[in-house]
């Protein structure tokens, strides 16, 4: 069986919620913090450090999953 390793988790920056408008971590974000990865959460997919970053990072793979915005990054 292949095994991979997971370098980091790209997810949407906390957002106001209910009627106070406190940020909230997303679902995603909390699930990454109890297990202790890597997290990113910029305001754009285009932001230049997350793209720095992931270069940095010298993934094989990389998987979006309705991350929310219309463009993703040239790598």
């Amino acid at each position: 069986m292949t095994r991979c390793e997971l370098v980091a988790v790209v997810t949407q920056p906390d957002r106001p919620r209910g009627r106070s408008g406190t940020p909230c971590p997303s679902p995603v974000k909390e699930e990454a913090a109890g297990l202790k990865l890597f997290l990113l959460q910029p305001e754009s997919c285009r932001d230049p450090l997350l793209i720095q970053e992931l270069d940095d990072q010298q993934p094989d793979i990389a998987l979006v999953v309705a991350f929310g915005q219309i463009s993703a990054p040239n790598f």
